[in-house]
C-alpha cells in the first residue's frame, strides 16, 4: 500500500491518492441503524465543538490486496483493496460526504476527491454486484433524496437532516475523522477471507482480538503464537522435541485452519474472577503479554498504548514492525517470566496461591524465596492490568527483591499529598504495601510486639496472609453511626481505612466497630485466612473493644503506618545499590 500503515488516516488523505476500495458480494450491506448513525454523528460533532483541530479516531479499517485490480500506467499506479471489515464506517463517510456536498458545498466540495477516483461518475468504493447502491449514492450527492431506495441510506439521510447541514462540520470530519489500516496476507484465498468476515460478524463468534492478531500477522507461526499463550503450563515450544533452532520456524497454517478450530489461545478474562478459574495463569493476560512484546521489539524509544481494549488500533499503528523478531522476542519473554515470575494456581484445598514454576518440581516444603513471591504478589494485584513492574524487571535485567524494590520505590514516591492518601482519592497500592511491609516484619521477627500484643493465633495468620485482587477500601469507623465522628478529615483519614474483601464489605456496611472487630478475630484469625493485616492492627491497637476505636487512637494509628511507610520507601530506594 502507498500509504503509510504507521499513521491514521482521513477521508482528505484519501483524496489525494488513487487507491481504490472494493466490498466483496460476501460482505452485509449498509446495515447501521438509526441509533448507531446518530451515535457517531453525536460523538463527531461533540468533537468538533470541544477539540476543533484534533483528529477523532473511528476505528480500524481491514484490507487484503485485490489480486485483479492494480493498474500500472506510465507515471500513476492505481491500487486495489477488498475491505474485508470496516465497510460500516467508509460507507458511512460516503454518505457524509455525498450529503454534504449537496446541501452545503453543491458546486465545488473536497468531499469529492475522497467520494470519487477520477471523473466523478466512478465511486472510490466500488460495491460489487450492489449497482443499485452505487446509484443511491450518486442521488444522494446530486440531492435527489426522493429517489434512493436503499432504506439503510433513507435512515442516514434522516438522521442528517435531524443534524443539520454545517460547512465547518464537513470539513471537520474530512480532515480529521481518522482510521487506521490494517493488511492482511496477499496469501488468504477469497474462501479464507469469506469465513473470517462471516467470524468477525457472526453474533457470539466473534474472533477475539488476540486471535485476530494471530491471523493477521503471524498467519505461518500458529504453533509458537499459541505455545506462548498457553499459560496452564510451562512453556514446552511447539512439541515435546522442540530445540532452542525450531522455536522460530512456526508451523504454516491458514487464516481457514485458525477459523475452523479454535487453537488453544485463553480468552482474556473478563474481570480478576476469571483468572482465578485457571490451575496455572501467568500474572499477564494474553493481550497485556502481546503489548509488552510489541514494546519490548519496538524498543524503548516507542509509545506502546498500555490499553488492551484498543490492541488492534496498536498493532495496526505499528504494523511495519519485525515478525520474526517478535516471534523470537515472544518466545524469550515467555521463558524468561516462567524462570522468574509468579503464576496462579489452585492448591489441593482449591485456594488461589502464588508459586514459582520451578516449586512445581520440588518438595512443596522447599521454597528459599518466600519474600520474592510475596513481594511479587504484592506487585500483581496493586497494579493495573499494565503489570509494568514485569516489563521494568525483564528491561532492567534484574529481578531480585531488593531491585524490584527499587523499581517499585521510583513508581511510587514518598510522600504523596496529603488529599491523595483519603478516602476516595487514595490508591490501593498503599494499603497493599502497607500489609506486605507488616507481612515482613512479622515474618522476620521485627514487629513491635509490646505495642500490638499478637497472640500466637494471630501471628500465623499474618504468616499465611495471601494477596488478593478482590479486595476494596472501607471504614472501620463507619460513615453512618449513631456515634458519628463529627470530624471528617479523621473518618476518611488512611488511619480508619482498611482493604477488606468485597464480600466482607458487603455483609458489614455500616455494622458498628464491635461486629467488624468480632469478624476479624472470631472468623478470619481462627481460620488463618486474614483479609488486612493493618485491619488486624486497628483491632489490636484499640484492645479489640468498639470503645477503643476513637479519633485520637486513629491518628496514633496513621501516624505510626507512615513512619513505617516511609522508612520502607528509604530502605527500597537503595536496597539495591
Amino acid at each position: 500500500m502507498s500509504m503509510s500503515l504507521n499513521s491514521a488516516v482521513t477521508p482528505a488523505k484519501l483524496g489525494d491518492t488513487k487507491i481504490k476500495f472494493n466490498i466483496p458480494i460476501y460482505q452485509r450491506l449498509f446495515v447501521w441503524g438509526e441509533a448507531q448513525i446518530e451515535q457517531l454523528l453525536s460523538d463527531l460533532k461533540k468533537a468538533h465543538e470541544t477539540n476543533p483541530s484534533t483528529p477523532y479516531y473511528i476505528g480500524v479499517i481491514t484490507v487484503v490486496a485485490n489480486k485483479g485490480g492494480t493498474d500500472q500506467g506510465d507515471s500513476d499506479q492505481e491500487e486495489k483493496w477488498d475491505i474485508v471489515d470496516g465497510q460500516q464506517r467508509l460507507t458511512f463517510l460516503t454518505l457524509f460526504g455525498a450529503y454534504m456536498c449537496c446541501c452545503v458545498q453543491s458546486e465545488s466540495c473536497e468531499w469529492e476527491k475522497f467520494i470519487f477516483s477520477d471523473d466523478k461518475t466512478k465511486l472510490r468504493i466500488n460495491y460489487f454486484g450492489r449497482p443499485e447502491d452505487e446509484e443511491d449514492l450518486l442521488q444522494i450527492r446530486q440531492g435527489k433524496f426522493s429517489e434512493v431506495k436503499n432504506p439503510n441510506f433513507l435512515k442516514f439521510i434522516a438522521c442528517m437532516e435531524r443534524q443539520g447541514a454545517n460547512a465547518e462540520f464537513a470539513m471537520y470530519v474530512y480532515n480529521y475523522a481518522s482510521f487506521l489500516i490494517s493488511e492482511l496476507p496477499e496469501s488468504y484465498n477469497s474462501t479464507d477471507l469469506n469465513r473470517f468476515f462471516e467470524k468477525m460478524n457472526a453474533a457470539g463468534q466473534q474472533l477475539t482480538p488476540v486471535e485476530q492478531i494471530k491471523g493477521k500477522y503471524f498467519p505461518h507461526k500458529s504453533a509458537i503464537f499459541d505455545a506462548c499463550l498457553n499459560f496452564e503450563h510451562a512453556y514446552q515450544g511447539t512439541n515435546s522435541s522442540c530445540t532452542k533452532d525450531s522455536d522460530t520456524k512456526g508451523v504454516d497454517v491458514s487464516l481457514a485452519d485458525i477459523l475452523k478450530k479454535k487453537t488453544s489461545v485463553a480468552k482474556e478474562p473478563e474481570s480478576t474472577i476469571d483468572v482465578e478459574r485457571y490451575s496455572n495463569r501467568l500474572v499477564l493476560r494474553p493481550a497485556i503479554f502481546l503489548l509488552h512484546v510489541l514494546k519490548i521489539t519496538l524498543r524503548k524509544d516507542k509509545d506502546v498504548l498500555t490499553d488492551e481494549n484498543k490492541i488492534l488500533e496498536t498493532f495496526s499503528k505499528y504494523a511495519d514492525f519485525e515478525k520474526g523478531e517478535f516471534i523470537k522476542n515472544m518466545t524469550t519473554y515467555r521463558k524468561w517470566m516462567d524462570a522468574n515470575i509468579i503464576y496462579l494456581k489452585r492448591s489441593d484445598s482449591d485456594n488461589l496461591e502464588y508459586a514459582f514454576r520451578e516449586e512445581d518440581t520440588k518438595d512443596s516444603s522447599e521454597d528459599t524465596s518466600e519474600l520474592l513471591k510475596k513481594y511479587q504478589s504484592m506487585l500483581y494485584v496493586s497494579s493495573s492490568s499494565w503489570q509494568e513492574w514485569v516489563l521494568t524487571a525483564y528491561q532492567s535485567g534484574s529481578l531480585s527483591l531488593g531491585s524490584l524494590k527499587q523499581q517499585d520505590a521510583k513508581r511510587h514516591p514518598w510522600p504523596p499529598n496529603a488529599p491523595a492518601m483519603t478516602y476516595q482519592n487514595i490508591q490501593r497500592y498503599w494499603f497493599l504495601k502497607l500489609d506486605y511491609i507488616l507481612w515482613e516484619l512479622v515474618k522476620s521477627g521485627g514487629i513491635k510486639e509490646e505495642l500490638y500484643h499478637l497472640n500466637k493465633d494471630e501471628i500465623t495468620a499474618i504468616k499465611n496472609y495471601l494477596f488478593r485482587t478482590n479486595r476494596s477500601i472501607e471504614h472501620l469507623h463507619p460513615q453512618t453511626s449513631t456515634n458519628a465522628w463529627e470530624d471528617d478529615t479523621t473518618l476518611h483519614s488512611f488511619g480508619n481505612l482498611a482493604m477488606i474483601s468485597s464480600s466482607f464489605n458487603s455483609a458489614q456496611s455500616n455494622d458498628s466497630v464491635g461486629v467488624k472487630f468480632a469478624r476479624v478475630s472470631d472468623t478470619q484469625v481462627k481460620q488463618s485466612k486474614l483479609e488486612s493485616i493493618k485491619m488486624l492492627l486497628m483491632f489490636r491497637l484499640a484492645g479489640g473493644k468498639e470503645a477503643g476505636w476513637t479519633k485520637e487512637i486513629a491518628k496514633e494509628h496513621q501516624k505510626a503506618m507512615f513512619e513505617l511507610l516511609s522508612a520502607a520507601h528509604q530502605h527500597h530506594q537503595v536496597e539495591n545499590s
